[in-house]
């Protein structure tokens, strides 16, 4: 249940160009994202004998 909410979050925004098929040459300057990483923990169980 990633993205619940619809929120439109990201950790960090790069600007820089991309040229995709059927693009000019020169390609297109765009904003690209990485989205956030959803929180989580973790709980460790351990038992020696």
């Amino acid at each position: 249940m990633f993205n619940l909410l619809d929120r439109k979050a990201s950790d960090v925004d790069y600007l820089y160009r991309s040229r995709l098929r059927g693009e000019p040459p020169g390609g297109v300057e765009d904003i690209h994202l990485h989205p956030v990483e959803p929180r989580s923990a973790r709980l460790t169980l351990a038992r020696t004998f």
